[in-house]
Order: C-alpha cells, then structure tokens, then sequence
C-alpha cells in the first residue's frame, strides 16, 4: 500500500534533553500530515488483511478525539474503502470528527456506561452484529496484526541501548519488544493506570523483558495540569518539539525528571519514540496558547 510515505527516511532527531542526558527522537510524527505517528503501523496489516479477504467496509471504536479513528477514516478514504467509527459518548461533532467525516466515516455512538460495562467481547459481538459486511479493527489496532506493524521499524531500533515510548494499550510497546533483541531495555510509560496491560503486552511481544511505569499519568487519560502543560512549552520553546498532552508529554515528561535514570548507563544510546497524537491536542484549549495554533 503505497501511502507516500517513506519509511527508509524517517526523520530521527538528537536533542540534550537535561545536562549528560542525550537522546534521539524517532520522529513517527513526522511521516505524515494526517497519519502522523504509531497509527500507520498499527493499522497496514489489519486494512491488508480486510483487503485481501475483499471486505469493503472496515468499523472500528474510540473517543471523540481519537488518532485511531482519525488515522482510520484519512486510510479508508485512500484506499477506498468505508469507515465506519464507533464513537464512546454522547453525538458531538469536533475538529477531529469533522476530518473523519471528510474522509467519509460514518459514525455511531454509545454511551459511555454500555462502553465501561460490557466486556469487550460483548461489544465486540455487538458491533459485527450491527454491521455484518464490515471488517472489524478493535480499538488503537490492539491485535496481532497491529504489532505486527512494528516490524517495518525494525532497523531504527536495532541500534540502541534504550527505548522508550508512550503507552496507552499497549500495542506499540509490544510491536517495539517483538522486533528488538533481549540485550535493549524496552520502556513504556503509561498514560493510565491499568494493570491489564502488562499481560497484554507480555502476551503480544511474547516477552516479559520490558518495563511500565504509571506515576506519571496526571489524574489519567487525557488529564493533565499546569505542571505538564509548562514542561511542553519548555519542550517547545527549547527543541521546537511538538507533544501531546495525552502520550507524548507524559512519557518525554518521566524521562525528563528523572525516572528512568537508574535504567540508563552514561554509555548508553537512547532512543524515544515520538508516537504522534499531535491532532488530538485540538481536545484542549490551553494547546493553543502553547504552540501558537
């Protein structure tokens, strides 16, 4: 599937992040401008396998400002292909939902008491029943096929002693354990507490050598303060870095105080992953002040 995308040359940018703290950045961000980041790869093998079996309808599930269904619904719509997004919460119609809605997705919505109280099999069984001809992407591509995706990253990691990315199902951290080498250290840090996704990675990289780190998740998913808010502008102002304050900014944020010190050697070559995410900050006004949007 030719997306012009180039994965032979994706940006990858050094930065002094803190005194004798230097990192590289992986910039997925920067592959493209709407399938900016981790979604691509989480996403190339289920829409191969949909296309392939001849489905012509592919439905899948987020919130309101979702990069799964944003990244989804720009995909479909060069593939052409039907999207259908299954949104959790009330109808409402956002920037990001309004880029789906060019890109011709349909949309459904539940409310968020079924979302939380159906187990995901249910909901699972519910959606297929709803629409029969649709091949099913369960939420952020969080199948085999979606780690699988990872393996096109395979020789910007090889090079490093430590990686680190952010961490939301999980699906990444276990594309980036699959397809490294037991001897590199795997960081993920976590945007929500959630035991389950410890196992869930184990159980798609089929390893347990990576870390999780959750004491820095600011109140939870797509919570953040002022403290977080100041550290992006810091990040901006200083690197002309883009983050986002749902992934990005927290895990660059756990690195930056301190938190993973003890897992790096000063020899050490560090590797962060920018996954993206960066259209989502459109769900927070005070974005806008900082990167002067």
């Amino acid at each position: 599937m030719n997306m012009d995308i180039d994965l032979q040359n994706i940006p990858v940018e050094s930065i002094a992040l803190r005194t004798n703290l230097n990192i590289d950045i992986l910039r997925l961000d920067a592959i493209h401008p709407e399938i900016s980041g981790n979604k691509y790869f989480k996403l190339i093998n289920n829409i191969k396998e949909a296309t392939e079996a001849g489905y012509q309808q592919i439905v899948t599930l987020g919130g309101a400002f979702s990069n799964h269904l944003h990244a989804t619904s720009y995909l479909c719509s060069q593939l052409g292909l039907q999207s259908i997004g299954i949104i959790r919460g009330q109808k409402v119609f956002n920037p990001t939902l309004i880029d789906c809605s060019k890109w011709g997705m349909k949309f459904g919505f539940t409310d968020y008491f079924n979302w939380v109280n159906l187990n995901y099999k249910q909901l699972k069984e519910n959606i297929a029943a709803q629409y029969p001809e649709a091949f099913f992407i369960p939420m952020g591509g969080d199948n085999l096929q979606g780690v699988e995706g990872f393996s096109l990253l395979k020789n910007y990691l090889a090079p490093y002693d430590v990686i680190i990315c952010s961490v939301g199902t999980g699906t990444t951290l276990a594309g980036i354990r699959k397809y490294t080498k037991d001897h590199q250290t795997i960081i993920g840090i976590q945007s929500v507490k959630d035991a389950k996704v410890k196992a869930n990675v184990a159980f798609k990289s089929g390893s347990n050598n990576f870390m999780l780190l959750d004491n820095h998740t600011f109140g939870g998913f797509a919570k953040f303060d002022n403290n977080l808010v100041d550290f992006m502008r810091f990040i901006f102002l200083t690197f002309q870095l883009k983050l986002d304050f749902v992934y990005t900014a927290k895990s660059m944020y756990a690195l930056y105080v301190g938190d993973l010190d003890a897992c790096i050697k000063p020899s050490d070559k560090v590797l962060f992953i920018h996954t993206g995410g960066l259209q989502g900050n459109r769900g927070a006004e005070a974005m806008n002040e900082i990167f002067k949007l």
